[in-house]
């Protein structure tokens, strides 16, 4: 892991307002730090989660579209619609429209939640998303 992501973990934690750096910092990750990300996702409190999630939309697809993939199925509601925003932002702005069954549904799910009704690039997603 390198320090990159451990400064990235640190900016999660402190619940900094301003995402500057992080968005940075997403783009510097290497391979390992990718793992490092994905295996932390589960150990680390909500706030920190949701903060990832949404810090994800701007960082490379390679990298944050699998992760983002699983976030949605988090079982803290606020992490799991803040993924689904952030995901529908990097698959519209990849042009991908294909989706598992599996992740279609969270999606459909997720923007008939009343706390996404007013995320017009989740619900511009459900309303173009080919499941597979």
């Amino acid at each position: 892991m390198s320090e990159d992501f451990s400064r990235l973990d640190e900016f999660f934690h402190a619940k900094v307002d301003a995402p500057d750096e992080a968005f940075d910092l997403i783009f510097m990750l290497d391979a390992d730090d990718w793992v490092a990300l994905d295996l932390a996702w589960s150990e680390r409190p909500a706030h920190w989660r949701r903060d990832c999630a949404y810090v994800l939309h701007y960082g490379p697809p390679a990298g944050c579209i699998p992760l983002l993939q699983r976030a949605i199925f988090d079982l803290e509601e606020d992490v799991a619609i803040e993924a689904a925003i952030s995901l529908s932002i990097q698959l519209r702005e990849t042009g991908h429209t294909s989706v598992s069954e599996n992740v279609g549904a969270k999606f459909i799910e997720l923007a008939g939640r009343p706390d996404a009704k007013d995320h017009e690039e989740l619900q511009q997603l459900v309303r173009t998303i080919d499941s597979l």
